[in-house]
Protein backbone atom coordinates (compact mmCIF):
# COMPACT_ATOMS: atom_id res chain seq x y z
CA UNK A 1 0.00 0.00 0.00
CA UNK A 2 1.00 3.73 -0.68
CA UNK A 3 0.08 6.74 1.03
CA UNK A 4 1.18 10.05 1.64
CA UNK A 5 1.85 11.72 5.10
CA UNK A 6 3.62 14.45 6.63
CA UNK A 7 6.70 14.28 8.94
CA UNK A 8 7.88 17.04 11.44
CA UNK A 9 11.37 17.81 11.42
CA UNK A 10 13.66 20.15 12.90
CA UNK A 11 15.54 21.88 10.00
CA UNK A 12 15.90 25.00 7.77
CA UNK A 13 13.65 25.74 4.84
CA UNK A 14 15.63 26.17 1.52
CA UNK A 15 15.17 29.79 0.05
CA UNK A 16 16.09 28.92 -3.48
CA UNK A 17 18.89 28.03 -5.88
CA UNK A 18 22.02 29.46 -6.18
CA UNK A 19 22.36 30.54 -10.18
CA UNK A 20 26.01 29.69 -10.14
CA UNK A 21 27.23 26.08 -10.70
CA UNK A 22 30.57 25.45 -9.33
CA UNK A 23 33.11 22.74 -11.44
CA UNK A 24 35.63 23.67 -9.27
CA UNK A 25 37.65 25.99 -7.01
CA UNK A 26 39.68 28.62 -8.28
CA UNK A 27 42.75 27.50 -6.17
CA UNK A 28 43.90 24.80 -8.14
CA UNK A 29 46.58 23.27 -5.53
CA UNK A 30 46.32 23.18 -2.04
CA UNK A 31 49.04 23.87 0.44
CA UNK A 32 49.68 20.51 1.88
CA UNK A 33 52.15 19.06 4.81
CA UNK A 34 54.84 17.81 3.17
CA UNK A 35 57.12 17.75 6.30
CA UNK A 36 57.24 13.55 6.44
CA UNK A 37 58.49 13.10 2.85
CA UNK A 38 61.61 12.90 1.28
CA UNK A 39 63.14 15.72 -1.44
CA UNK A 40 62.68 13.41 -4.25
CA UNK A 41 58.96 13.09 -3.05
CA UNK A 42 58.37 16.39 -2.59
CA UNK A 43 58.10 17.61 -6.39
CA UNK A 44 54.22 18.14 -7.37
CA UNK A 45 53.05 17.13 -3.90
CA UNK A 46 49.51 19.20 -4.06
CA UNK A 47 49.24 19.68 -7.77
CA UNK A 48 45.99 20.14 -8.98
CA UNK A 49 44.37 19.16 -5.75
CA UNK A 50 41.78 21.69 -5.62
CA UNK A 51 38.39 20.94 -5.17
CA UNK A 52 36.44 19.61 -7.53
CA UNK A 53 32.63 19.86 -8.08
CA UNK A 54 29.54 18.50 -9.54
CA UNK A 55 28.35 20.53 -12.37
CA UNK A 56 24.91 21.51 -10.91
CA UNK A 57 23.59 24.24 -8.76
CA UNK A 58 25.00 24.72 -5.30
CA UNK A 59 21.55 24.20 -3.02
CA UNK A 60 23.40 26.67 -0.30
CA UNK A 61 20.69 29.26 -0.23
CA UNK A 62 19.45 28.36 3.62
CA UNK A 63 18.61 30.62 6.40
CA UNK A 64 20.83 30.25 9.84
CA UNK A 65 17.77 29.47 11.98
CA UNK A 66 16.38 26.16 12.31
CA UNK A 67 12.98 25.93 13.21
CA UNK A 68 10.13 22.75 13.36
CA UNK A 69 8.92 21.98 9.97
CA UNK A 70 7.17 19.74 7.81
CA UNK A 71 7.48 17.77 5.43
CA UNK A 72 5.39 15.80 2.84
CA UNK A 73 6.31 11.73 2.89
CA UNK A 74 5.57 8.96 1.04
CA UNK A 75 4.72 5.99 3.04
CA UNK A 76 4.97 2.33 1.59
CA UNK A 77 4.31 -0.57 3.43
CA UNK A 78 3.17 -4.42 3.66
CA UNK A 79 2.65 -6.96 5.89
CA UNK A 80 6.53 -7.53 6.54
CA UNK A 81 8.22 -3.64 6.42
CA UNK A 82 6.97 0.15 6.52
CA UNK A 83 9.60 2.95 4.41
CA UNK A 84 8.62 6.20 4.70
CA UNK A 85 10.58 8.44 1.84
Amino acid sequence: MITTGFRTIEGNAFIGENALAKFRSRNHSIAMDDRFLRENEKEGYGYETGNRYLPYKWQDLFPHNRQKMNVRTIIMENAHVKAEF
